[in-house]
């Protein structure tokens, strides 16, 4: 079971006490102490750690939660998942109890049992008589600390999750929600779902699943709720005695970094097999605003009262359902607007109804009367939830995780006496938009709809100006996506020019000479489109698609306004503005960047690395410049590389939507037939081979050292590229379970193999601590040396060319990353289909193959190897 951040009108918010409206005869202006609803006062922690609260209720039964503080976001890639199988893996029998022994016991006791999971956590309730809780307490206890992990059994349930899996897969509610999620928490391990997906559960193996829930499942990452008529005293004698005998360890670390809001609001446009539209939209609010949560759930309740009105008055768009709540979290929280209209209603008018409305909440007066009634909305829905405590301990949860024993007794009282000033005070926080905001929309009605992988077959063209063409139609598809990939980078920078060409694509969404960069923005803004001309180095994976070898443009649209979508694109290709003073900008940011990556070990050791490999490379030269560089950046050297890189000739745009390929290629050239042609990109040289050993040492004195080991070897066939691909992902699984899951060594660890024109690169990188380099850089070049002289299996084969695809079928859900994979292939000289034939192509690949190119080429009689702590 899982519990999740849905975005739906409605959701209960998550608070732990209560609150109430003045009472007659107050003074003016005075507040009142809010009632406990529950009393919350009894909190202790044991000898080893485990947090214990006591909710003392009248209630005829009695409720134990016990909440580990683990869940989807501290699971890898290669893990997701394992947190909601552990959850079920749990409950198929103990050391001293089988699986229906257990449900036996309890359904003896007249009990109810259940777990889920969730981002951050994962829960085990059992409720039943109060007679019963010692018995209780035992089996939650057992199935924590006792259980069996029998391996057949093991296989069973990883059956079950995968039907759970399938089964959300059949619902445009689940798919809508983990969609935007994965939107919203880009580069974070918050986005992977809480479900995982068949193929890694699928490869789980029980190992893999002991190792996260031995880091994971000890008594100091746990908080045990009890609710019911249970006195303190003797929750604490009974807690104590089974829980109690349980040794602390060191908790695991984090898995990677928390979600922030963007710097500015985005918006996505999705397909959904749903027959209606809907929209979600979330906030992320950071654990900094704590003090202020109250306000903050009292304006989720005003907002959605706000958004109820609006939807019912006279003239609005007809929408279905429409509201808004706060969702309190252990690491941040969320503020989210939901809403589902017919398909015939205008999104963009759905969009404009719940901008007005916050904006109207950021900048107009909030009233008494207002903040008084939601506070008593907010008491109502409490006091109502609170009588079925089971329901209450799990929707609580996080705000229990959040706020602690001491927040739990004073956060209903705070809630009451939440002022109006205070919520407006949060509320001028949504003046300036920096909400995530996913649109679905439903696929045309076909008669004759397609299957998923028979797709029309891309087209290409070239304009008689030279510019690259590759449309590829995905029927009755809303979304239109246009990738531009610009040949080259290093190749155009002259002496003393690192970073130029980043600089110049920094500034292409900064305003045109027809408009600036508010227009822009707004132009976009009326087409629900999206433009992103660059990476952001300081947030993970924010340069994703950031290239040593391209530069890029990506551009979403609604359908509808494709060709005013080309036009623009147009527009920013030919005439962009150059403004100086953006240009003075994007020096200070390049700055920043240079300075921040100077003192990032990953970032000094891939400068270090590819500098040794292969020295005055264009390749090799900075992305983001030199100090010295930027430092000399001149508006007339960006006006001269503007009119060398930005030339038809030197373009491939692609572009995927639900126009076919010959239209979208017609209006692609009536839009860009006019660019200036331009001579072809420079030529590179190949990647000079790597010859012998070479260690490469630089101190930073950070408290995380990073190795990075890389070689080159000469280009390699396509049926050797496959073969590559599935080796590489072999020995980054073998270094990870090694080294960081049973060593401990890394906190992040990755390898894999690449193709740049002119070579192919072999990249081993890992994170440890200064004092265990030694011991890292030996288990590297260990478990290298085993997975080159150890033939892999079938089945390992099969597993790691499952796993890749289905990295690939993740990313191309969407059509823009569809088009920038067009646009990769036509550059690396690729079939356009290669997306689609991947999965066969890998599938195809055999044991011996894979041994071959292991043997061939990753062996470490060549290598360089820098070293930065």
């Amino acid at each position: 079971m899982r519990l999740r951040r849905l975005l739906l009108a409605g959701l209960i918010p998550v608070l732990t006490s209560a609150c109430a409206l003045p009472a007659t005869g107050l003074l003016p202006g005075a507040l009142p102490r809010s009632p406990e609803v529950l009393d919350a006062r009894g909190s202790f922690t044991l000898a080893n750690g485990m947090e214990v609260l006591v909710v003392e209720t009248p209630s005829p039964l009695v409720a134990s939660l016990i909440l580990v503080k683990t869940g989807s976001s501290d699971e890898t890639m290669t893990n997701a998942g394992v947190s909601h199988l552990l959850e079920h893996v749990l409950f198929d029998g103990t050391a001293r109890r089988s699986k229906e022994e257990l449900f036996r016991e309890v359904y003896g006791m007249g009990g109810y049992l259940n777990g889920f999971t969730t981002e951050e956590y994962t829960g085990y309730i059992l409720m039943a008589h109060p007679d019963f809780l010692d018995a209780m307490l035992d089996i939650q206890a057992d199935i924590l600390f006792h259980s069996r992990f029998d391996a057949a059994k093991l296989e069973v349930t990883k059956g079950v999750v995968i039907e759970e899996i399938r089964q959300a897969l059949t619902n445009p509610s689940s798919r809508e929600a983990d969609a935007h999620k994965a939107r919203l928490y880009q580069g974070t391990p918050y986005a992977h779902p809480v479900l995982g997906s068949e193929q890694v559960i699928r490869r789980l193996s029980r190992d893999e699943v002991l190792e996260y829930y031995r880091l994971r499942y000890i008594p100091n990452n746990m908080l045990a709720v009890l609710m019911g008529p249970v006195e303190e005293k003797t929750a604490l004698a009974k807690i104590g005695k089974v829980f109690g005998t349980e040794a602390a360890r060191p908790p695991a670390p984090p898995i990677g970094p928390l979600p922030a809001p963007p710097r500015r609001a985005e918006v996505f446009v999705e397909e959904t097999t749903a027959t209606r539209k809907s929209l979600a939209l979330s906030l992320i609010v950071p654990e900094s605003e704590r003090d202020r949560y109250p306000a903050w759930e009292v304006l989720g309740g005003l907002l959605n009262e706000r958004l109820r009105q609006a939807k019912d008055r006279v003239g609005a768009p007809r929408i279905l359902t429409l509201g808004a709540n706060f969702s309190l979290g252990r690491r941040f929280s969320l503020l989210q607007v939901s809403a589902t209209f017919p398909r015939e209603t205008d999104e963009a008018e759905v969009r404009r109804l719940v901008d007005g409305e916050m904006a109207r909440l950021a900048a107009g007066v909030i009233e008494p009367e207002e903040v008084a009634r939601i506070r008593m909305s907010l008491m109502g829905e409490e006091v109502r939830m609170a009588e079925r405590i089971h329901y209450y301990a799990m929707a609580k949860a996080a705000g229990i995780l959040a706020l602690g024993a001491a927040g739990v007794r004073t956060y209903g009282d705070k809630i009451g006496r939440t002022r109006p000033e205070d919520v407006a005070s949060v509320a001028r926080t949504l003046a300036v938009p920096r909400y995530v905001a996913s649109l679905f929309l439903p696929a045309e009605a076909r008669a004759n709809p397609q299957s998923a992988t028979a797709l029309p077959s891309p087209q290409r063209v070239v304009l008689p100006n030279g510019l690259t063409v590759i449309a590829q139609e995905i029927p009755g598809s809303p979304v239109f996506a246009a990738h531009v990939l610009i040949r080259g980078r290093g190749t155009f920078e002259g002496q003393d020019q690192e970073g130029l060409v980043e600089a110049l694509l920094r500034l292409l969404d900064r305003g045109t000479e027809r408009r600036g960069a508010e227009d822009l923005a707004k132009a976009l803004q009326e087409m629900g489109g999206r433009l992103e001309t660059a990476g952001d180095p300081s947030s993970p994976f924010g340069d994703f698609y950031t290239s040593r070898e391209y530069g890029y443009i990506r551009l979403e649209a609604l359908a509808e306004h494709g060709r005013e979508a080309l036009a623009l694109l147009a527009e920013i290709l030919t005439e962009p503005r150059l403004d100086p003073a953006e240009v003075e900008k994007v020096r200070g940011e390049l700055h920043a960047f240079v300075e921040a990556g100077g003192q990032q070990p990953r970032r000094v050791a891939e400068a270090l690395l590819f500098r040794t490999l292969a020295p005055g490379h264009p390749l090799t030269r900075p992305i983001y410049g030199t100090a010295s560089s930027i430092g000399n950046l001149r508006r007339e050297d960006l006006l001269a590389l503007k009119a060398r890189y930005l030339t038809a000739s030197n373009l491939i745009v692609s572009i995927v939507s639900g126009v076919p390929a010959d239209r979208a290629m017609a209006a692609a050239g009536l839009a860009l037939g006019r660019a200036p042609s331009g001579g072809p990109a420079p030529g590179v040289s190949p990647l000079p081979v790597t010859r012998g050993i070479r260690e490469v040492r630089e101190h930073l004195g950070k408290p995380q050292a990073q190795l990075l080991l890389g070689k080159v070897v000469p280009p390699v066939s396509a049926r050797e590229r496959f073969a590559l691909e599935i080796a590489g992902s072999i020995l980054s699984a073998k270094l990870f379970g090694t080294l960081r899951e049973k060593e401990g060594l890394a906190y992040s660890i990755d390898a894999g193999v690449s193709f740049p024109q002119g070579g192919t690169l072999f990249l081993v990188g890992m994170g440890t601590a200064p004092q265990n380099v030694e011991r890292a850089k030996a288990g590297i070049l260990r478990e290298v040396k085993a997975v080159v002289e150890t033939p892999p299996i079938k089945e390992e084969v099969e597993r790691r060319a499952n796993a890749l695809a289905g990295r690939l079928a993740m990313r191309m859900l969407s059509s823009i990353n569809r088009a920038y994979s067009l646009g990769v292939s036509e550059f690396r000289g690729l079939d356009h289909g290669y997306g689609e034939a991947y999965r066969q192509a890998l599938r195809s690949v055999t044991p011996d193959e894979v041994a071959e190119v292991l043997r061939k080429y990753l062996r470490l009689d060549d290598y360089v190897l820098t070293i930065v702590d």
